[in-house]
């Protein structure tokens, strides 16, 4: 049984302590935990039914975070960081060792976010530290509409929400992949970038 809440401080401190939360965000509801917490990243794993061997989404704070956490980054990707974020674009770049191989099922680049979500930003401010997010929902099923379909498809396994009377737009972010200046979109989404 969940626990349902509008206070950050209570999410902040549930991520903190490895608990798995379910959080509105500019796309869809989505499904976040500690990303250094190896425990809570295998939960997500197993609560969406994901196979291990697919990579889970992160999300950070601000754009510098971005550059902690990866490694050369070209040109391309920064016009990308700099027209697109904060907003509805997962960028994907190359990882250095702050983030864990079992959040990119082992592969060395990783899928990166800044919401454009005051409530949100305000949680990973806070925090410091990146967390996993990702949708909502069963792995191979139809991304959950409202609270009520996340309830019907994994409400028995998270532990808390955090104001899910909020309205998401329901479509998933556009994903663009950089390696060095070449960029390629892997998932057409809300925004259409111009590559």
């Amino acid at each position: 049984m969940f626990y349902g809440t509008k206070d950050a401080g209570i999410i902040i401190k549930a991520i903190k302590d490895g608990k798995i939360v379910v959080v509105p965000t500019d796309t869809l509801f989505g499904l976040c935990c500690d990303v250094n917490n190896i425990t809570s990243v295998r939960r997500i794993y197993e609560i969406k039914n994901r196979p291990f061997t697919l990579p889970l989404s992160i999300a950070v704070k601000n754009k510098d975070y971005i550059y902690k956490i990866t490694k050369n980054v070209s040109k391309k990707a920064e016009e990308i960081i700099d027209t697109y974020f904060p907003g509805q674009v997962t960028i994907v770049l190359e990882k250095n060792n702050l983030i864990p191989d079992i959040v990119t099922a082992n592969s060395k680049y990783v899928g990166i976010r800044i919401p454009n979500d005051e409530k949100l930003l305000y949680i990973l401010n806070e925090l410091d530290s990146p967390i996993v997010l990702t949708s909502a929902n069963l792995h191979g099923y139809e991304n959950c509409q409202n609270f009520d379909d996340v309830k019907k498809q994994i409400g028995d396994e998270i532990d808390y929400v955090y104001n899910v009377s909020t309205k998401v737009n329901n479509k998933c972010s556009t994903i663009v992949r950089v390696i060095n200046n070449n960029a390629e979109i892997l998932r057409n989404g809300v925004i259409n970038i111009i590559i």
